[in-house]
């Protein structure tokens, strides 16, 4: 216990690097000291990224709700639902027989104005005109509830919801038709506000696909990114357009900005953080199951002047290397030393494996045995040992003795 709480606080710990023995069926002899190294190390507590891939989809770049303009009877739906229709087609006809015959009465009436004007005496004359012009002004809105009654597409677009049925009744305002201009679309993803500027192209990923869009605005971030605010990230939203004009896209596709993480999240010293060079990803290395791994990480900022938060395959348990008095090769097998050994030394001990090769920051690290997908029983099993052949009555040489680990007191982490 004493020995794990030294190793949590991250205090310069002494590890051994077991170096490498002969294959198995090798002779014993005196078991040679192994390398010792003074390992400063830091805990990695880590956190998965679910919580910070907050939702963004695509959404039509215009669209308009079309209502009813006056009280009437719902005569027929043009078009089907989901139609693409034209500027100005016909999308929904209201019964227009109420309407058609105000418009007919108004028309008799600038008729009968204009009769009365042409008989009138010199000093009605103006009384006439004036009567005449109300007359067609009358017509005019007559003519314009007629008009109503046919609803029409004001910009070419697809119909994506019809309320109404044929048949009903609706009064003013009641919502007729939903039409959206999918020939381009936008989507309001969270970006790093140092990073993108309006007018530029940003890269998102729709579906397992790459789209490039413009970027139209760059806004506050809005309440329901707010999770994103315990990332050390200047956050802003930004409205990206995409051209759909092969109109292989559609709305509520889901899209996934390049600036939130996909790994586990972790605080780590920033001494530990070796800074990629000409492109290549930042990297970290750790002690994993007793050995020595690099891991490429995101950098996603400094928490502190010492501290950055960071993005990459990450497991409980895993400790960053902070410091080393010499070179940790990836895959060297490292253990402590006995309890209270500062200058721990361990004997010989099995060679250790070649280098893991470890994913990418999107990928998952393997588990099992090596070159497969998924852990192995095989691998998991240890090997059926022979017994010893027995000396002959009288040996030539010293009977081999079959591989075994060295003894010796290690503490394993």
């Amino acid at each position: 216990m004493k020995f794990h709480a030294q190793f949590a606080a991250g205090l310069g710990i002494a590890l051994a690097v077991l170096n490498g023995a002969e294959a198995t069926g090798q002779q014993y002899g005196a078991p040679a000291a192994a390398p010792t190294a003074r390992v400063e190390t830091a805990p990695i507590d880590s956190s998965p990224p679910d919580k910070y891939l907050v939702s963004t989809v695509l959404e039509p770049a215009r669209r308009v709700t079309i209502m009813a303009m006056d009280d009437g009877v719902v005569k027929s739906l043009a078009v089907p639902l989901g139609a693409t229709v034209r500027e100005g087609q016909e999308i929904v006809q209201l019964d227009q027989t109420e309407a058609a015959a105000r418009l007919n009465i108004a028309e008799a009436e600038v008729q009968e104005a204009l009769a009365k004007a042409k008989g009138a005496p010199q000093g009605e004359k103006g009384i006439s005109e004036a009567q005449v012009k109300g007359a067609q002004a009358r017509t005019e809105l007559a003519r314009l509830a007629v008009e109503r009654c046919t609803l029409k597409a004001p910009f070419p677009g697809r119909v994506i919801a019809f309320p109404v049925s044929a048949g009903q009744y609706v009064s003013k305002g009641t919502v007729i038709a939903e039409l959206a201009d999918v020939s381009s679309l936008r989507m309001l993803v969270p970006v790093n506000r140092t990073e993108v500027k309006s007018g530029r192209t940003l890269d998102v990923v729709c579906e397992g696909k790459t789209l490039s869009g413009k970027i139209q605005a760059i806004l506050p971030i809005p309440d329901r990114f707010s999770p994103l605010r315990e990332l050390a990230v200047p956050w802003a939203a930004a409205w990206v357009v995409v051209a759909n004009d092969a109109k292989e896209l559609e709305p509520g596709l889901r899209v996934q900005s390049p600036y939130l993480p996909l790994a586990p999240i972790a605080v780590i010293p920033s001494r530990a953080l070796a800074v990629g060079l000409n492109g290549a990803p930042s990297v970290v290395r750790i002690v994993r199951g007793e050995r020595v791994y690099t891991i490429p990480v995101h950098e996603i900022g400094s928490i502190a002047a010492d501290r950055t938060q960071v993005s990459g395959d990450f497991r409980q348990g895993d400790v960053a290397i902070v410091e080393s008095s010499v070179t940790l090769a990836d895959g060297a097998f490292l253990r402590f030393g006995g309890e209270g050994n500062a200058q721990a030394i361990a004997e010989a001990s099995p060679a250790p494996v070649a280098p893991v090769a470890m994913p990418t920051a999107r990928g998952i690290a393997p588990i099992g045995a090596p070159g497969s997908a998924a852990p192995s029983r095989a691998a998991a099993k240890p090997a059926a040992r022979k017994p010893a052949p027995r000396p002959a009555a009288t040996p030539a040489a010293p009977a081999t003795k079959p591989a075994a680990p060295p003894r010796g007191a290690i503490v394993p982490f």
